[in-house]
């Protein structure tokens, strides 16, 4: 119980993070790259790169809120007992 528990909390923190922190920033740096790039200041390239990785963060937010589940699972496999009943691991 302990291990995924632990698991589940650091794994929680993360996806916290990256709602609250990560892709609000990536999204306004995207939105600053295409100002940047109306007013001539920045190039495409530059705009490209910058939804680039607007487009990592959010697949690794996916990945992430995927591994939250999937440790909020084994938390509760972890704590789940029914007389009878073998939950395989």
């Amino acid at each position: 119980f302990e291990q995924a528990n632990v698991r589940y909390q650091k794994i929680s923190e993360l996806a916290e993070r990256s709602r609250k922190d990560l892709l609000p920033k990536g999204s306004q740096m995207l939105e600053a790259m295409l100002k940047g790039y109306d007013s001539g200041i920045v190039t495409l390239t530059e705009v490209l790169e910058a939804q680039r990785a607007l487009y990592e963060l959010k697949k690794t937010d996916i990945e992430t809120r995927l591994q939250q589940r999937l440790a909020e699972i084994d938390l509760l496999r972890s704590t789940l007992t029914v007389p009878g009943l073998e939950i395989s691991r």
